[in-house]
């Protein structure tokens, strides 16, 4: 098509004029599955064309890519790759519980150790020596050879004053 003064129109006023009407909606679907088609039958015959080079050989596969290109992109149903659907569902609740059982399980001391450092605990406040089975072999005497000795602290007495110094001046 050609304006008034000769020279060709542009291709956005030429879409303009083609979807001004309605009813040429379902013509222009049918004219862009007609040009897939049209660009798959060229790939067609370029990949059986005789080829006497390399040279010739990547020429014709570039051109035939392009046209499959073209062809899956004007015709999505028939040329088109088909993307497949992934479907994932997290429950962040339970990844959320998930990493503090392991951070719990990480952080903890194995029962047997903690049973001890606890009875040790507990002789200590009562000033007397564990006796039975305190250590990982079933003798006490391995963990008190590794031990400091247990200095008893004598009770710290504290002075109460009931009188407050403050700072001169104020």
């Amino acid at each position: 098509m050609k304006r008034p003064d000769g020279q060709g129109i542009s291709f956005a006023f030429f879409r303009r004029l083609l979807h001004q009407d309605p009813t040429r909606a379902p013509l222009i679907v049918e004219a862009k599955r007609i040009r897939a088609e049209a660009w798959a039958d060229d790939a067609l015959l370029k990949s059986d064309a005789p080829m006497t080079s390399q040279m010739d050989v990547g020429k014709a596969r570039v051109q035939i890519d392009a046209r499959l290109r073209l062809a899956g992109f004007a015709d999505r149903e028939q040329f088109g790759e088909r993307k497949q659907d992934v479907n994932v569902t997290l429950n962040m609740a339970d990844i959320h519980l998930d990493s503090l059982r392991h951070r719990m399980v990480e952080n903890s001391r194995p029962l047997e150790q903690a049973l001890a450092d606890s009875a040790r605990a507990d002789f200590k406040l009562l000033g007397r020596a564990p006796s039975g089975r305190v250590g990982s072999n079933g003798s006490d005497s391995e963990e008190r050879s590794n031990q400091a000795p247990v200095e008893q602290e004598a009770p710290v007495s504290r002075q109460h004053s009931d009188s407050v110094t403050t700072p001169e001046g104020i």
